[in-house]
């Protein structure tokens, strides 16, 4: 049994709990503390992440952009999956219909 006391407060009681299992399941034997906190920190930032269909007031966007500005490695999520998509003139411009 485990009994969680404190938790970071961007953590849902749920997220809490999922990222406390899938943790105790890991099996470091070959890897270093070092790397075990790594992943272990990666899955406390995917949990407690913005998901699809979230609804995010305005501030809290671009609070988001500016935190994104801020991160040494801004580009792709732990894992791997893209944070930040460029698109070109003409993609935006079929959008709103400006290619015809």
């Amino acid at each position: 049994a485990v009994i969680v006391r404190a938790a970071p407060a961007f953590l849902t009681a749920k997220g809490v709990e999922t990222v406390f299992k899938e943790f105790a399941l890991d099996e470091f034997s070959d890897s270093s503390i070092e790397k075990a906190f790594d992943h272990f920190a990666a899955r406390v930032a995917c949990h407690s992440s913005v998901r699809s269909g979230d609804q995010l007031q305005r501030e809290e966007v671009y609070e988001l952009l500016a935190e994104l500005d801020r991160a040494e490695i801004g580009a792709a999520c732990p894992h791997g999956r893209p944070c930040v998509v460029t698109f070109d003139h003409y993609a935006i411009e079929q959008w709103f219909g400006r290619d015809r």
